[in-house]
């Protein structure tokens, strides 16, 4: 390792002066010999990632140390935009994996969970900010980024998503051509008005990326419809009414919200179950939707019910009824509005005030 130069500013001092010949080149020295440590140090984990087995070395207690200490501290040890936190190592048997045929396919016509895990190509990505839903009134709204995709599968049908706003960072890292694999997903269907024709999408949670694919023009085929009507046709662009009762819990019996009365289809998204069903509240990550919501400053030891709900309400309305692009989302169903509230009730006697009405840290 070459001796460490004294100045680190460039071609001047602190004091602005400028550096001599040989400071210079010890400057230069030093630079040259750390990219080429990053370089070596680059290739060595490449080779680590390829070949998992060498992790358990007994030579390399040092990195699974670090990275024991980086998972177990994630507010020091940070991601930054456009770190890939998406690639997933595989065996050199796996890396074969194929691209998913008739998925889309199966989707129009409504078929419930066709794939566990369906392997798609990315055909474009569009990261984006949206302004705040307005569901949770605050002092300070901000723009919420998001990222919506086109994916193709195994037939070349394009189908539309919408990633989770804790992976919005994703659409700076997706490519055209990255095989991704959906780790979880909801499936839904939307329209964007009342004339527009129904078509399948996707709302997804997790995803790896496990290699590219080449995608030509000439393999990309047209968006399916749905294809499959349910007894009675909801109206998905209809709002929830902002003058209705507010539903409690402890008094009201559950919302009936099945295929002839879906409660919860509205804003243009349709899911093939209950919202609740497809997204249960209770396996929501509230540690990340708390890193993701703007309003959400209070430790969640701490944070009260009330204040949790806020920001399921506001995680559902940003990420879930904003996909069709309807603007600021004033009211969820009352199937999910019910459910929430079962789920992070109000102490016995303080009574419900809709969350039209709630605000920041209200207690």
């Amino acid at each position: 390792m070459p001796k460490r130069a004294k100045k680190t500013a460039g071609e001047e001092d602190e004091e602005g002066e400028k550096l001599s010949g040989q400071e210079l080149r010890a400057l230069q020295e030093r630079r040259d010999w750390e990219e080429k440590f990053h370089q070596e140090f680059a290739q060595f984990l490449s080779g680590v990632s390829e070949h998992p087995q060498m992790y358990a070395a007994p030579r390399l207690r040092y990195l699974r140390d670090f990275v024991s200490l980086a998972h177990r501290f994630p507010d020091v040890f940070r991601t930054e935009d456009g770190d890939d936190t998406i690639t997933m190592p595989l065996s050199p048997g796996d890396r074969a994996l194929e691209v998913t045929k008739g998925f889309v396919t199966s989707l129009a016509e409504m078929e419930v969970s066709p794939v566990d895990e369906p392997v798609l190509l990315v055909y474009a990505t569009k990261p984006g900010y949206h302004n705040d839903t307005g569901l949770v009134r605050v002092d300070n709204p901000q723009a919420i980024k998001l990222t919506e995709l086109r994916l193709c599968d195994g037939d070349g049908h394009q189908i539309h998503a919408r990633l989770n706003n804790s992976l919005s960072e994703v659409g700076s890292i997706l490519k055209r051509g990255d095989k991704i694999r959906l780790d979880l997903y909801t499936p839904l269907r939307y329209r964007i008005n009342q004339s527009s024709p129904k078509m399948p999408a996707l709302f997804i949670h997790r995803i790896s990326r496990v290699g590219t694919q080449p995608l030509p023009d000439s393999e990309i085929r047209e968006m399916l419809t749905c294809r499959r009507l349910y007894p009675r046709e909801h109206l998905d662009n209809e709002v929830p009414d902002g003058s209705r009762f507010i539903i409690d819990p402890r008094r009201d019996a559950s919302p009936v919200c099945n295929d002839s009365n879906r409660l919860c289809a509205a804003y243009g998204v349709r899911f093939l179950t209950c919202v609740c069903e497809a997204i249960p509240i209770a396996k929501l990550n509230l540690a990340t939707i708390k890193s993701d919501c703007y309003f959400a400053t209070d430790e969640l030891e701490s944070m009260t019910n009330s204040h949790k709900r806020n920001m399921i309400f506001w995680w559902y309305a940003t990420n879930v009824y904003n996909i069709a692009g309807k603007g600021k989302i004033e009211r969820l169903p009352m199937c999910l509005e019910y459910a929430v509230r079962k789920e992070y009730p109000n102490p016995d006697g303080v009574p419900y005030t809709g969350n039209r009405l709630q605000h920041k840290n209200t207690k």
